[in-house]
């Protein structure tokens, strides 16, 4: 029977690659279809393979992950990335984020959180567990939006075009998209939804 998530595991460590993949071929929804043991070796199987998720180490022996999670995003920038390391200080965590990873954990995540992990980030979601998230919030003290942007930022998560969103504020759609390209640039967002995503894991909106 086929399984719905692929998954492939760039590690540097042979152990820890064979445990993960047992953790994930033990389950019912999710398998390995590849493993790396440096950076380059993973963006080519990326290539190859076009997995679901990946999890990734940062300290890999040709490259760090953070050079392979922006090699494979330039390629796909649909790719679902998470960081899996031993190490989530502030700035790690914020470059990590920052590079267009979906989720970041440590090693010492327990084996149901790594898995429940996977198909939360499957699902389109970000992950940012426990501490990490408490240290990306402080990395990434948001930049200020001012109230105007603010409120188009919750009239987009409403799921409202800025033709929309024109007519509902009482403003010109040109201002509209010059404040929506303000609040991209702000929140560092690829686009609309990944604003909404950010913001909601920031705490700044709320959907109704």
């Amino acid at each position: 029977m086929s399984k719905d998530i692929k998954v492939l595991i760039a590690d540097d460590h042979p152990a820890l690659r064979l445990g993960i993949a047992a953790l994930i071929d033990d389950e019912t929804d999710m398998s390995v279809i590849a493993q790396a043991e440096n950076a380059k070796r993973a963006v080519a199987l990326y290539r190859e393979n076009k997995p679901d998720v990946v999890i990734m180490d940062l300290q890999l022996p040709d490259m760090d992950g953070e050079q392979a999670i922006s090699q494979i995003l330039a390629e796909d920038p649909h790719a679902k990335i998470i960081v899996l390391t031993t190490y989530g200080g502030e700035d790690t965590v914020k470059r990590t984020i920052n590079a267009g990873a979906r989720g970041f954990m440590l090693k010492d995540a327990a084996s149901s959180r790594i898995i429940d992990g996977i198909r939360h980030v499957f699902n389109g979601n970000r992950l940012l567990e426990g501490n990490i998230a408490e240290l990306y919030a402080d990395a990434m003290q948001q930049t200020d939006l001012t109230e105007r942007e603010m409120e188009i930022l919750r009239t987009i998560a409403q799921g409202n075009s800025n033709k929309v969103i024109a007519y509902k504020l009482n403003i010109s759609e040109a201002t509209v998209k010059n404040h929506v390209a303000n609040i991209l640039q702000k929140l560092e967002a690829k686009d609309r939804t990944d604003a909404i995503m950010i913001s909601l894991q920031r705490g700044m909106i709320r959907l109704q």
